[in-house]
């Protein structure tokens, strides 16, 4: 049975749309027989069976409603900005559920898969784990010197990953990849079981982001997914209140609606505001920026 027979014994799917989406996953060759069938059922379940419905699903849903709650993986299926794109050793599978950049911040989602026992026992026994991830660039092997965050955690014996970069000073129009490893540590295991595994990295904007400005001139910039400012730290300091104001002037503060994550560089929080700097937080939901017309951090409002 080939990949044509199989899609059509799982449902009745149309073959134009199979025809149209035989690879709708990304996937590295290997010499393993079961990637080749992984790339088979995920392009199975990455079809859709009626006319007008989204057109790719997540491969592992709950790595995903693990980090963002609420509609936002519905959110991400509706506007295609699911990647599934996959790679493999003889260790382990990373699959990649998606990459979302806004122009000030990336923010990548993945799934690592044990594929023998030793990869399996170690994901069992350690839980969360830390990588190592370099993103350099594709023409020179330059490493960008980026800021960001990075987070792991194990579920129903995968190692689920997200990770979050400040894209200024980074050229985001240049061919990139990223190189994952484990990091190394008094656990870790003689064989490096992740070492290999690379991913294309487009950092080209695939969500929207809105400019909002202060009576002083300070920007902060909203997006689906996160606020940031490369002007001032306030951002990051939990002693500051934050509110997202509606078109009809309802005010939600983020930390009620939000959990949020941030850095801070540059001196951190608690240096004088005047000095430029970088600080973001990330929300765990996706939210609409245009239901917004103004944003109050620690008494100043924001406008677009």
């Amino acid at each position: 049975m080939n990949e044509h027979e199989l899609l059509k014994a799982m449902s009745n799917i149309d073959e134009s749309y199979i025809a149209e989406a035989e690879y709708p996953v990304s996937i590295k060759k290997t010499n393993k027989p079961l990637i080749r069938i992984l790339s088979i059922l995920a392009a199975a379940a990455a079809m859709t069976t009626t006319a007008g419905a989204i057109s790719s699903v997540f491969l592992h849903r709950e790595t995903v409603e693990n980090y963002l709650y609420g509609d936002s993986r519905k959110m991400l299926e509706e506007q295609e900005l699911v990647c599934n794109y996959m790679t493999a050793n003889e260790h382990v599978q990373l699959t990649v559920e998606t990459i979302l950049s806004d122009g000030h911040l990336l923010y990548l989602i993945a799934t690592l898969e044990p594929l023998d026992e030793e990869a399996q026992n170690f994901i069992a026994e350690h839980g969360s784990f830390p990588l190592d991830l370099a993103a350099i660039y594709d023409d020179t092997g330059e490493k960008m010197n980026y800021i960001g965050q990075a987070g792991f955690c194990s579920e129903n014996g995968n190692h689920l990953i997200e990770c979050s970069y400040w894209l200024k000073d980074i050229d985001i129009t240049r061919p990139a990849e990223m190189c994952f490893s484990l990091r190394k540590n008094q656990d870790s295991p003689e064989i490096d079981f992740i070492a290999g595994l690379t991913i294309p990295l487009d950092m080209t904007p695939n969500l929207e982001s809105i400019a909002f400005s202060s009576d002083a001139g300070d920007i902060v910039y909203l997006s689906e997914f996160a606020l940031c400012s490369d002007t001032i730290n306030c951002i990051t300091n939990p002693n500051y209140r934050i509110f997202l104001i509606k078109n009809n002037g309802f005010r939600v503060e983020i930390n009620d609606d939000f959990n949020l994550s941030g850095l801070s560089s540059k001196g951190g929080m608690g240096t004088n505001l005047s000095i430029p700097c970088e600080s973001y937080c990330m929300f765990d939901k996706l939210i609409s920026v245009t239901d917004y017309d103004a944003i109050e951090i620690n008494g100043v409002i924001y406008k677009r």
